[in-house]
């Protein structure tokens, strides 16, 4: 994959020269004139970084377009990636660290606990929403999807290191099963036991591919008590993708810059798996939800799914099972929704690293 990282690093430190020297030299004028000793102490590998950073980033002709520059030259001349959001593992595969949005990274070493009045707060959400819904005739499922990083840790980097045997999440989950009987579907065991002879997560992306979201969906049919599938018994096909087709580029290599690098070169789909167009659902998805309408359906219920982007993977499973389906991002969603479609069943999904956002979730 990165035989022509020389080729490709003079081009970079090139372009990263003539876009850069007009900020050095700018930033080099307060200096009392000392414009060449400015320019020869900024040659040390460290200090041209810093350089870069701050001309990218503040400086004369600084842009956000320029800040995957950094990135990219960096991994050209050292093998490392330098992202705030973006951890390199091992065979190429990307993780997400950032700790402004979760904390996927604390959640795997172990670092990342839940007080018991946090537990007990997201216990009461829990029962709120179950409540409301056992006293209006709906079935309530609590889905909580694994981190990437805690199904394929041998991917991790060797100097991300566990303090814990159990996640955070792991001992929340023990927890609310302990204080309830709620339907709580966690299917990080099955996930965990299939993810070496499935791919079910995207390499360079952070969310589970169509087979790992086709494992919670049998999870979730099968605590309904309904008929299951495995992956063992199923035909599953193998898409290539081309380096033009979006769905290559993942949104780590997005965030990293280096979608020129890391493409998703598979994508997997079930034989009969019902298929919905990316570009109507996304539309829909800012306006409000989906509804899909599936007239040879397995269960003649009406599903409503509400979650984060996880939810996405999981609705050609789900359509595939239902008479009506509707999805709706959980910003999105307000009880007149609730009212208005009366489900007979209602999954709220949460991925890993915002469970502790479920503490705030309120149904009505």
């Amino acid at each position: 994959m990165f035989d022509n990282r020389k080729t490709i690093g003079r081009i970079f430190i090139f372009i990263i020269f003539l876009i850069s020297l007009p900020t050095w030299l700018f930033a080099a004028r307060p200096m009392g004139g000392q414009l060449y000793r400015g320019i020869l102490n900024s040659l040390p590998t460290k200090k041209i970084f810093k350089n870069m950073e701050n001309a990218f980033s503040s400086g004369l002709f600084g842009s956000a377009i320029f800040s995957g520059f950094d990135t990219n030259l960096k991994f050209i001349l050292t093998g490392q990636l330098f992202s705030a959001q973006v951890l390199l593992g091992k065979d190429g595969w990307l993780f997400y660290k950032s700790q402004s949005d979760g904390d996927s990274i604390g959640d795997f070493t172990g670092t990342a606990v839940f007080l018991e009045r946090e537990k007990e707060r997201i216990l009461k959400s829990l029962t709120d929403a179950n409540k409301y819904c056992s006293e209006n005739g709906i079935f309530f499922t609590f889905l909580v999807a694994p981190n990437k990083e805690n199904i394929y840790a041998d991917k991790m980097p060797t100097e991300i290191v566990k303090v814990a045997d159990k996640t955070r999440t792991d001992l929340l989950i023990e927890y609310l099963r302990e204080k309830t009987k709620i339907n709580i579907v966690y299917p990080k065991k099955e996930l965990l036991d299939l993810c070496n002879q499935y791919q079910l997560w995207h390499k360079h992306d952070t969310h589970w591919s169509s087979l790992g979201a086709f494992v919670a969906v049998q999870q979730l049919i099968d605590s309904w008590g309904y008929g299951r599938s495995f992956l063992k018994n199923e035909k599953i096909k193998t898409i290539l993708l081309n380096n033009n087709n979006k769905e290559a580029d993942g949104d780590l290599a997005k965030m990293c810059h280096m979608t020129w690098l890391f493409k998703e070169k598979k994508k997997y789909s079930i034989d009969g798996e019902k298929v919905i167009d990316p570009k109507k659902f996304s539309e829909e998805q800012k306006e409000g939800f989906s509804h899909f309408v599936n007239p040879s359906y397995l269960h003649d219920e009406t599903m409503l799914l509400i979650g984060d982007s996880f939810r996405v993977a999981l609705v050609s499973h789900l359509f595939q099972q239902f008479h009506h389906l509707f999805v709706i991002h959980r910003y999105n969603y307000s009880p007149e929704i609730l009212q208005k479609i009366n489900p007979n069943r209602v999954i709220v999904e949460y991925v890993e690293r915002y469970v502790a956002d479920f503490a705030n979730w309120k149904i009505m």
